[in-house]
């Protein structure tokens, strides 16, 4: 084999590797954008809070305000992780999602008779035990997907919060069941060719080795 034709074969192989990364790390997310038209979502903006113990559970101050989702229309996914949330942005509307507040957020284990979430008004500061080491929120403080829009909750720009309530417009509610429809008839096809075009386009890398 001679310098050329090794040359050519190798620049095949990378343009086809390139080609395999590109469509199948490629999903869509046309259903979870106009969800987040008129939507708000509950997030910890801060962990640096005082924690406190009271009747045997522990909790942690946390300031949580409402964002708007700001997903990109085409994203990324990589090893099964999906890159397809921006920043969140402000409200879109103050008047419906309510101002940002301090609550304490449960850091012991589940129980049924101990709330997840208090507000800070609301938690008796006078019967609990403050506690002098600091912890941080658990795993299941937050939201990691979004099954109607199938697509990754912002945990790692804004975090997300699993139980408290999302916050929707009328608009919002009324264009919910056309999001749904365009993320599981529309995005999820797409997002599936992407990865069936890139499983054919490894095939031919194969006969170089």
């Amino acid at each position: 084999m001679n310098l050329r034709m090794l040359q050519r074969r190798l620049s095949l192989l990378i343009t086809l590797i390139l080609l395999c990364c590109l469509s199948s790390c490629i999903s869509f997310n046309t259903g979870a954008r106009l969800d987040s038209l008129g939507k708000a979502v509950p997030t910890a903006t801060t962990y640096n809070g005082s924690c406190y113990r009271l009747n045997g559970v522990a909790y942690k101050e946390v300031m949580v305000e409402y964002r708007q989702p700001n997903p990109h229309l085409i994203g990324t996914a990589f090893m099964g992780y999906f890159d397809n949330s921006g920043p969140g942005l402000p409200a879109a509307d103050e008047t419906v999602a309510p101002q940002p507040e301090l609550y304490l957020a449960r850091l012991s284990p589940a129980r049924t008779d101990a709330p997840g979430f208090i507000r800070a008004i609301d938690f008796p500061y006078a019967r609990a035990e403050r506690l002098t080491q600091s912890s941080s929120l658990p795993e299941s403080c937050f939201k990691h997907m979004d099954w109607l829009t199938l697509t990754r909750s912002q945990i790692d720009t804004n975090h997300e919060l699993a139980e408290l309530p999302t916050i929707r417009t009328t608009g919002n509610q009324i264009r919910q069941p056309v999001s749904i429809l365009l993320s599981y008839g529309v995005d999820m096809p797409l997002t599936a060719v992407g990865y069936a075009v890139g499983g054919l386009l490894q095939l031919p890398i194969l006969l170089f080795f």
